[in-house]
């Protein structure tokens, strides 16, 4: 076997690599080959989510769009009155066929937000564009953490959607129509 050499920066001479870190370098290497050769690939493929950080931005790559998808996402992100929530992305992108959650994955109307963090890519439209709805899903999260976060009661949610989000004055009867008409209170109180 063949000596390794290193160049030692202080003394300016080169040195001998000892067995011992050959060896335990070897096996780090050949543990990593392993692990990738005999891994089974199809225990990754059900990781939904990959977070990368951009400058004020994050990034949730997602799965694919469906109601129960979505209520599943409102339980887990744990946002304030999620019932009122869903009423607002079925209302706001006609029940999820408008062409701005369709284009830009934006089924609650949102403009891309200038002044707080955002999951926005872009600007699509006027409109925020988003990666997948998921993007779009924690966007409103960090709108509700920033414009909600003192509100302590149903109709304190209500009148702050009427005052800061709505641009109908009809917004939130509207929305309490749908959310008692479909009874989405019900969904969330499992």
């Amino acid at each position: 076997m063949k000596a390794l050499f290193y160049f030692n920066k202080t003394k300016l001479t080169f040195e001998k690599v000892k067995t011992k870190t050959y060896l335990y370098i070897l096996g780090i290497l050949l543990l990593v080959f392993l692990l990738g050769r005999f891994s089974n690939t199809a225990t990754f493929t059900s990781v939904v989510r990959i977070i990368t950080h951009k400058p004020d931005t994050l990034v949730i790559h997602g799965q694919p769009f469906s109601e129960n998808a979505l209520i599943e996402l409102l339980k887990d992100c744990n946002l304030k009155y999620p019932y009122i929530v869903l009423a607002q992305a079925k209302l706001e992108s006609s029940r999820f066929s408008s062409k701005i959650f369709r284009q830009n994955h934006n089924m609650f109307g949102m403009r891309k937000a200038r002044q707080r963090i955002t999951a926005a890519q872009s600007e699509k439209d006027t409109y925020a564009f988003y990666r997948d709805w998921i993007d779009c899903v924690y966007d409103y999260g960090l709108w509700q953490s920033n414009i909600i976060c003192n509100v302590s009661n149903e109709d304190e949610y209500f009148a702050k959607l009427s005052e800061r989000y709505a641009e109908d004055p009809m917004y939130v009867l509207k929305l309490k129509k749908l959310i008692k008409d479909e009874k989405l209170k019900s969904i969330f109180e499992e």
